[in-house]
C-alpha cells in the first residue's frame, strides 16, 4: 500500500527557502544560513537606508516638465524676436496662379497614409476655357466638379511622397485641359448634368418673427 508523505514546513523553513531562492535569483553570494537563522541580507528590517540621494519616478516626470517649460522660455526670450528679420509681405495670388493644394499632418502616429495626400482646388472659370471647351471639360471630370462653388476636386495618394503626388495631380489636370482643347470631338450632344450634385436648401429667417421697432423701444 503506497503511503503518501506531506512535509508541513513552519515559518522559519519557509523564509529560509524564499531567501534561498532570492540569493540564487540575484546571485547574492555573500548570503548563507547557519543553524537555520537568516542572515541579515534577506532581513527586511535590517536593510541599510539608501543614500544615494535620487530621485523617485515622479520627481524625475517632474524635472521632466520643468526642462520642457524652460526649453520654450528660451524659445521665447531669444529666438522669437529673431522672426522679425525673416518676415515676408503677404503678395496675393494672381490670375496665373489658380492651383491650390491643400495637405494633412497626423500628428502621434507616424508615419500616417494620410499624411501623403494631396488635395488640388481650383476654379474652372480661371482655368481660361471657352464655352465649349469648358462643356467638354465638365463632361471629362465628372463628379469632382461642384456647380455651386465652381470648385473642381482631385485628390492623389498613389505616390510615397507629397512632391509627387502634387506632380501627379499637375500632370493629371494637364492632360485634361489638352483634351478638352482638342477639337477632334467636343461632345456637344452629350448634355451636361451634375446627377452626384444635391443643392442645399437655405431657409431664410422668418421676417414675422422679426421684433417691430416698438417693441424694441420698449426692451431697451
Amino acid at each position: 500500500m503506497d503511503t503518501e508523505t506531506k512535509t508541513v514546513l513552519g515559518l522559519p523553513e519557509i523564509k529560509n527557502t524564499a531567501c534561498a531562492i532570492f540569493a540564487r535569483t540575484r546571485k547574492r553570494a555573500s548570503y548563507r544560513t547557519y543553524n537555520n537563522q537568516v542572515t541579515d541580507a534577506c532581513d527586511i528590517d535590517k536593510l541599510e537606508t539608501d543614500n544615494t540621494g535620487e530621485h523617485t519616478t515622479y520627481g524625475h516626470l517632474l524635472l521632466e516638465n520643468i526642462r520642457d517649460v524652460r526649453h520654450y522660455l528660451r524659445k521665447i526670450k531669444y529666438e522669437i524676436p529673431t522672426l522679425a528679420e525673416h518676415y515676408k509681405p503677404f503678395i496675393p495670388p494672381t490670375e496665373k496662379q489658380a492651383l491650390r493644394f491643400k495637405t494633412t499632418k497626423h500628428y502621434g502616429i507616424n508615419p500616417h497614409p494620410g499624411d501623403k495626400r494631396v488635395t488640388l482646388t481650383t476654379k474652372v472659370s480661371k482655368l481660361g476655357l471657352t464655352n465649349a471647351q469648358k462643356h467638354k471639360f465638365l463632361l471629362l471630370v465628372g463628379p469632382r466638379y461642384n456647380p455651386a462653388t465652381d470648385e473642381l476636386k482631385m485628390t492623389e495618394d498613389k505616390a510615397q511622397t507629397i512632391m509627387e503626388n502634387k506632380k501627379l495631380l499637375s500632370d493629371t489636370l494637364d492632360r485634361l485641359l489638352a483634351e478638352a482643347k482638342n477639337n477632334d470631338d467636343m461632345f456637344e450632344d452629350i448634355p451636361l448634368t451634375f446627377p452626384h450634385h444635391k443643392p442645399k436648401t437655405v431657409h431664410k429667417f422668418p421676417e414675422e418673427w422679426l421684433p417691430k421697432p416698438q417693441q424694441q423701444q420698449q426692451q431697451q
